[in-house]
């Protein structure tokens, strides 16, 4: 997924130098796993709507 995340946007995405701020600011769209499911950085898994926690 974080692979993903950063081909995605390699104009910000550095995943050598990321950290949680980083990921609070610019990663709304793997903060959760439902947002990463929706956003297609994940597959699908059952139950994905009740996975909200943020990282």
């Amino acid at each position: 997924m974080m692979f993903q995340f950063a081909k995605a946007d390699p104009e910000h995405i550095d995943l050598t130098s990321l950290t949680y701020t980083d990921l609070q600011t610019v990663g709304d769209d793997i903060i959760s796993i439902a947002s990463a499911v929706n956003s297609g950085f994940m597959d699908n898994v059952p139950g994905v709507e009740t996975l909200t926690a943020n990282m």
